[in-house]
């Protein structure tokens, strides 16, 4: 999909050394809107041909650099996370590496750090902080902390969440299941989500029919499927986004705090029939069919 969709990084891939492996993310900048873009992403990785180019134009792409898992074709992942930092950062001086190739910046400063989680939400182009231990080895496929929610369209209230340490199958199945045993899911009803492969793997889909719903994830590049998960997610992150927690559980009950207490229960949100109520409101006047009289 790069060499089709991402030309430009493939063509800036000249400046790498072979046996080079990288961890990192890649992003896209809307140079009209100067800002950074998923849905910018989205639509670059769908396009082919002439509209990949014209695309690539208006939106161009850039590599984040956190890790380095291998140069020279030597394996860094027992090393800790200060010396793979090390050799990362010699690596970006020595090929003089220039843009899409970036290097993301780093810290060990406890005043930057502060000032660093205090006002990134309000850096253009910053999507947010990754703290590792200085002597912590690499773990592959492993996230601090990973949350997955299931949101009611109707009343956009957070119905089942589930957090944990990866972003496998099993974590969007315990949310599907909390808001299935909240009895909040009718026989029918549509569960969306994007093309992730979390939705798209056996034991999801098999939750899926067991609880006899259906599924809808939109073809490469819309956004319209997930476009609800995205907002909630963006206001979290405005939200507690900064928070450095002591332990996972000390997280999981700042997460369960906002979504039980400040998002369902107190986020007022304008209904197109009631006005401003909240989520929780919002479903018991659905539930009971509480329509204004004309």
């Amino acid at each position: 999909m790069v060499q089709d969709r991402f030309r430009d990084l493939v063509a800036a891939a000249e400046q790498l050394p072979d046996g080079l492996v990288l961890d990192g993310e890649l992003v896209v900048w809307d140079t009209a809107a100067g800002r950074l873009s998923f849905e910018a992403l989205q639509r670059r990785a769908a396009a082919r041909g002439r509209t990949a180019t014209a695309l690539a134009a208006k939106t161009p792409a850039f590599f984040i650099a956190f890790d380095a898992l291998q140069i020279d074709g030597i394996e860094l992942l027992a090393l800790p996370y200060a010396e793979r930092r090390r050799r990362l950062e010699v690596l970006f001086a020595a090929r003089q590496l220039t843009l899409p190739w970036t290097l993301c910046p780093m810290t060990t400063d406890p005043a930057t750090a502060r000032e660093w989680m205090e006002d990134w939400t309000d850096v253009s182009g910053v999507e947010g902080l990754v703290l590792k231990k200085l002597n912590q080895r690499y773990r592959p496929g492993s996230r601090d902390r990973a949350l997955a929610t299931v949101i009611d369209l109707a009343t956009r209230e957070v119905i089942g969440y589930a957090m944990a340490d990866h972003h496998r199958a099993e974590l969007v199945a315990d949310a599907l299941e909390m808001a299935a045993g909240r009895g909040a899911l009718k026989e029918g009803c549509i569960a969306h989500s994007d093309r992730g492969s979390e939705y798209t793997s056996h034991e999801y889909r098999t939750l899926i029919r067991e609880l006899k719903l259906r599924q809808s994830m939109g073809r490469t590049g819309s956004c319209y499927d997930n476009a609800a998960a995205e907002s909630f997610f963006g206001l979290l992150k405005a939200e507690i986004g900064t928070s450095v927690w002591e332990s996972h559980e000390a997280a999981r009950a700042d997460v369960f705090r906002f979504i039980e207490v400040e998002y369902n229960r107190t986020r007022l949100r304008k209904h197109p029939v009631y006005g401003y109520v909240t989520p929780l409101e919002t479903r018991a006047l659905t539930t009971h069919d509480l329509t204004p009289a004309a």
